[in-house]
C-alpha cells in the first residue's frame, strides 16, 4: 500500500493534469468491498456452455464451424507459404540460369520504343460517317474537326 503523503501527492499530481475529472480515491478497499467482490466474481467454468467435453473430459470451447474455420485458414496459410517458396525456389533457380547463360553469351533484349518507325501513331479521331479512303483521310477529318463540328449520330436501340 502506499502511504498517506503519496496518496496526497498523487491526488495533487491528478488536479492539476487533469482539471475537471473527479479525483479516484487511493485508500485502500475496506474489508467490506473485499467480501463483495469476491461473491460477485463468476467464473466461466460455472456456465455450462452447451459444447460438450471431449473424450479425454476437457470441456469443449469452440463450436463445430469455428473448428472448421480454423482449419481451413491453417490449410490456406500453409498452402500460401508453400507458394512462395516455390516461387522462391523458382525465381533462384531462373536468376541462376541467367547469371550461366550471360556468361557465355550476351542476351540482347529488345523493348519497344515510342519512336520505332513501324508503329503507325495516329494522331486523329475517326468518324463513322467518314467514307473517305484515301491516304490524306486523317489530315482531311483533323480539318474538318477543327472547322465544323460533328454531331454524333444516335441510333434507336
Amino acid at each position: 500500500m502506499i502511504s498517506e503523503s503519496e496518496a496526497a501527492q498523487l491526488q495533487d499530481f491528478h488536479t492539476k493534469h487533469f482539471p475537471g475529472q473527479p479525483v479516484p480515491s487511493l485508500t485502500s478497499p475496506s474489508e467490506q468491498d473485499a467480501t463483495l467482490l469476491a461473491t460477485d466474481t463468476v467464473y466461466l467454468e460455472d456456465e455450462p456452455t452447451g459444447l460438450g467435453y471431449y473424450s479425454d473430459g476437457t470441456r469443449r470451447t469452440l463450436t463445430d464451424e469455428q473448428i472448421k474455420m480454423f482449419r481451413h485458414s491453417e490449410i490456406q496459410r500453409l498452402l500460401s507459404e508453400r507458394r512462395a517458396k516455390n516461387e522462391r525456389q523458382e525465381r533462384q533457380k531462373r536468376k541462376s540460369d541467367r547469371v550461366h547463360t550471360n556468361s557465355t553469351t550476351v542476351e540482347v533484349k529488345k523493348r519497344p520504343h515510342y519512336d520505332d518507325p513501324s508503329t503507325n501513331q495516329i494522331e486523329t479521331l475517326l468518324y463513322d460517317d467518314d467514307t473517305s479512303n484515301s491516304a490524306e483521310a486523317p489530315n482531311l477529318v483533323t480539318t474538318k474537326a477543327k472547322t465544323e463540328f460533328l454531331w454524333p449520330q444516335l441510333r434507336d436501340v
